[in-house]
C-alpha cells in the first residue's frame, strides 16, 4: 500500500481593521479617519449636551422638586414619672390653708370619697357574688387632665369597666412637679368591691 503524505496547511485569518476610537474635538465626539462600515448603518447622536444644575422634568409627568420636602417634626411625649418631688393631688383641699402633708392626706381622702360616691357596684357582679379588688392605672398630665386610663386587674362582672368610667370622668387634678416644672405622673389606684352586709 502506497504511503500518503499528509501536508498540513495553515490558513491565516484575514487581518481585521481595528474599530476606530472616538475622539473629543471642540465639544463633540467625532469618529476617526476610517469609519467602521456596517451592512446596516445606524445613525447615533453623539453630541455632548450641557445638563443644568437643577434640571426640571420636561416629559409628561410632574416636575421634580428642587429640594426634598422637609419631614414634619413629631413631638416626643415624655414618659410619665412614677414618683415626683411634688405629687399630683385630687382637687378640693388647696384653699384650706393646710401644710403640704395635710393637703396630701386631704386629697387622698377626697379622691376615695369621689370614687366610692360615683362607682356603682354592677348588678351582674352582685348577682354572681363577685367581689375583690380592681386596680386601674392612669396618668395625670401637666395640665391636670387624666389620660391613658386602663384596668390592670379586673374581677369581672363589669367591675373594671365601672371603675374605669369613674376615673375617666374625674375633674382635673393639681399637677405634679419636678425641679420646679410640671411633669406627667402615673398612678395606680386599687378599688375594693364588697357586697354590703345589711
Amino acid at each position: 500500500m502506497p504511503e500518503i503524505d499528509v501536508v498540513r496547511t495553515v490558513q491565516r485569518p484575514k487581518p481585521v481593521s481595528p474599530i476606530p476610537q472616538p475622539r473629543l474635538t471642540s465639544g463633540k465626539i467625532t469618529q476617526a479617519a476610517e469609519p467602521f462600515v456596517s451592512a446596516n448603518p445606524v445613525l447615533i447622536d453623539t453630541s455632548i449636551h450641557a445638563v443644568p444644575a437643577n434640571p426640571q422634568f420636561t416629559g409628561t409627568g410632574p416636575a421634580l422638586p428642587a429640594e426634598p420636602p422637609a419631614r414634619p417634626v413629631v413631638p416626643v411625649k415624655e414618659a410619665p414619672l412614677i414618683f415626683a418631688e411634688v405629687m399630683p393631688r385630687f382637687p378640693g383641699c388647696e384653699e384650706m390653708g393646710l401644710s403640704k402633708e395635710a393637703r396630701q392626706t386631704c386629697a387622698e381622702k377626697a379622691l376615695l370619697s369621689y370614687i366610692y360616691e360615683h362607682v356603682e357596684y354592677p348588678q351582674a357582679a352582685l348577682e354572681n357574688g363577685i367581689f375583690g379588688m380592681v386596680v386601674v392605672r392612669f396618668v395625670v398630665e401637666k395640665d391636670g387632665s387624666i389620660t391613658e386610663a386602663e384596668v390592670l386587674k379586673d374581677i369581672g362582672g363589669g367591675c373594671g369597666r365601672a371603675v374605669l368610667k369613674v376615673v375617666e370622668s374625674m375633674p382635673a387634678w393639681i399637677p405634679g412637679s419636678q425641679q420646679g416644672r410640671k411633669v406627667r405622673v402615673q398612678f395606680k389606684l386599687p378599688i375594693r368591691f364588697e357586697p354590703s352586709r345589711d
